[in-house]
């Protein structure tokens, strides 16, 4: 009767010691390491690729990158959770399902099965961390969110299961604020793979919950990370920091993009997430001190110029959609000559938090974080400040949002802008373009617009199509006045001109985005015309070492265009921007688009004539077939709105 007593008390004392360990405590942490991964597949898994005749695949694709990349190491965790799709490119994840699978012996075991849940939902999120963190204790666990990204307005996710819901800033602070309170465990590294998420409104939203954030400014191309050299990392070294990992991370990814023909455009920081703090406060600082000269309209007409040079990402455009993303960075540095100190301030809090990233060569100027500032996007301002505003990310810079949006009104008054318009003479065979000097600190920046007479309107279907607009203007300091430098050259592929939207324009190359039809879709082909220059090696000082680098010198001598690739804009259903980007395939049909004028004075959209790509067809800067133009300088003042001068012929000389 003792003994039997004896063994009833012990297994009710078991029982208890269970209870509390599945409920109120966790396991002490035997393992290294435990990668928590959050893949919502969603369009990027279930889509149907018309190019390569198959379904997109790009969570499956990083799955198998994972199963390539472990070794069944005791002491490393892979655990995933998956949902957000309709339909899996593989035999094990259910699209009916929310499913928990681990990486065991070179395959994932499903180790949790749920009805479907909505990825785009706070619990959801937070429910799997809890669970991850409770039965896979580690002495240091990563949490990496895949998908979709929409920086701080839109927010992460969409889960096209459950009509597109995302996870908005807040929502995933609760989430992540939650399973801290619930586990206890700060994350060693939180990661997207996911475009536009290293802002800093993001950063201050996760800084509690993280040591170190890793994600990029740019859009992500397909192909996400490389995952088989992050898991062989963690597993050839169990005690990586944050830090360290996300520089692997980083530089695993670049050569991924490399191996793709995607790395043009990428970038991707790692962030100190104890030094966040300190940027927002710089930032604030520099923000109270504009708040007290946006009056004086000099400043403004400045200030504004300011946020529109700065590198943006995401497009940024109407053919790509709007994200108002813009380096913070290159942002304080043209503010330098206006709030030298605070500026200064800040890009050093900025230095000292991003601990390192990469770029692609046309966005050299990304220092590692964003900011939304609302400028471009005008159609859905009132919407995107609503759901901004969630973010509780900083009531200065909401202040001086709302001051600086009534002081724009306010000056863009009746929206014209005075100029004098000079035509071609026999003496100067030149048009141009002449402010005053009030009215030039007004202008943001000067294009030309080009229209191409047809010669048979009844059989073209039009009168005039349009090519575009291009920086072909160069300034008369003897005038002060811009001159066209138009001479019949323009943007050619394969024989036919193409309607060319600038994009950015910078010192040594110029980007352009074109409407085309790729195999019968819109897309938009992305490019940039790069300037050459003759260059020599010197030295120059980095990290305070001497150290040779080749270094261009002297005006350029020439340019080249350079192809990045093709892209779709921002999808109207999700308003999530296209995570891919494709390459010319040879055999493919590229078909230009223009808008056009007929004789009756409709606007219409018409087609080109199509070029078969092939690896001797590139874009080049030639001469142009037809002979009769019309031309208009357009100017972007500082409000983003665009002005065009009268159109004025151009005929080629017979």
């Amino acid at each position: 009767m003792g003994k039997m007593l004896k063994g009833f008390i012990g297994l009710i004392l078991m029982m208890t010691m269970l209870f509390s360990l599945n409920v109120t405590g966790f396991a002490e942490a035997e393992d290294d390491y435990t990668i928590l991964i959050y893949m919502n597949g969603s369009d990027l898994e279930s889509a149907y690729d018309e190019f390569e005749q198959a379904f997109f695949g790009s969570a499956t694709a990083d799955l198998e990158e994972m199963i390539a990349g472990y070794d069944n190491n005791q002491n490393i965790n892979v655990i995933v959770e998956t949902g957000g799709t309709a339909k899996w490119a593989n035999d094990f994840v259910d699209g009916k399902k929310t499913q928990r699978f681990e990486l065991v012996g070179g395959k994932f075991l499903e180790v949790g099965s749920l009805p479907n849940q909505n990825m785009g939902y706070k619990k959801t999120l937070s429910d799997f961390i809890i669970w991850g963190t409770r039965n896979y204790p580690a002495k240091k666990t990563a949490l990496i969110l895949w998908n979709h990204g929409a920086g701080p307005v839109v927010g992460y996710g969409y889960d096209e299961n459950f009509d597109g819901d995302s996870l908005q800033l807040n929502e995933l602070h609760e989430a992540l604020k939650t399973a801290y309170n619930t586990t206890g465990v700060k994350f060693e590294m939180l990661g997207f793979d996911a475009c536009l998420m290293a802002s800093l409104e993001v950063a201050d939203v996760i800084q509690d919950y993280a040591n170190v954030l890793v994600g990029s400014q740019e859009l992500e191309p397909g192909h996400g990370w490389q995952y088989t050299e992050l898991i062989k990392a963690i597993i050839g070294n169990p005690s990586i920091d944050g830090a360290s990992l996300g520089q692997i991370i980083a530089d695993t990814y670049y050569q991924h993009a490399v191996d793709n023909q995607t790395e043009d455009d990428i970038t991707l920081a790692v962030i100190d997430l104890s030094k966040i703090e300190n940027v927002v406060l710089a930032f604030e600082d520099l923000i109270k001190e504009a708040n007290s000269k946006i009056t004086e309209d000099t400043f403004f007409y400045e200030f504004s110029k300011s946020a529109l040079s700065a590198k943006s990402f995401g497009g940024n455009t109407e053919a790509q959609g709007y994200t108002d993303l813009i380096d913070l960075k290159d942002f304080s540095e043209y503010l330098s000559s206006y709030q030298a100190e605070k500026a200064a301030k800040l890009a050093q809090t900025i230095d000292e938090a991003v601990v390192y990233r990469i770029d692609g060569d046309f966005v050299y100027s990304s220092c590692g974080l964003s900011i939304y500032f609302p400028y471009r996007d005008k159609d859905y301002y009132e919407e995107n400040m609503l759901l901004y505003s969630k973010n509780n990310f900083s009531e200065v810079y909401m202040t001086f949002l709302k001051t600086f949006r009534n002081r724009l009104e306010k000056l863009v008054g009746d929206g014209t802008i005075d100029y004098t318009f000079i035509e071609a003479t026999d003496e100067s065979p030149y048009y141009e373009l002449v402010f005053s000097e009030d009215e030039m600190n007004k202008v943001y920046y000067i294009y030309i617009d080009l229209y191409e007479e047809s010669t048979n309107p009844e059989e073209d279907g039009y009168l005039y199509r349009f090519l575009g607009t291009d920086s072909l203007v160069t300034y008369d300091e003897e005038s002060g006045g811009y001159l066209d430098n138009f001479q019949f050259l323009w943007t050619i592929f394969g024989g036919e001109p193409l309607m060319t939207y600038v994009v950015s324009d910078y010192d040594t190359f110029i980007e352009y985005e074109s409407p085309v039809l790729y195999n019968g879709e819109l897309m938009n082909l992305l490019f940039a015309w790069v300037s050459d220059y003759e260059t020599e090696v010197q030295q120059v000082e980095e990290n305070g070492v001497m150290v040779e680098q080749t270094v261009n010198v002297g005006e350029p001598i020439g340019g080249h265009y350079e192809i990045y690739g093709l892209r779709r804009g921002i999808d109207e259903e999700t308003g999530m921007p296209d995570k891919n980007l494709y390459q010319l395939e040879a055999g493919s049909i590229l078909t230009p688009v223009y808008e056009a004028i007929t004789v009756d004075g409709r606007d219409v959209i018409i087609e080109g004539t199509s070029v078969t790509v092939t690896d001797e067809v590139q874009l080049i800067f030639d001469e142009l077939k037809g002979s009769s133009f019309q031309l208009a300088f357009r100017f972007i003042d500082f409000s983003y709105e665009a002005h065009t001068t009268d159109f004025y012929p151009f005929q080629k000389a017979e």
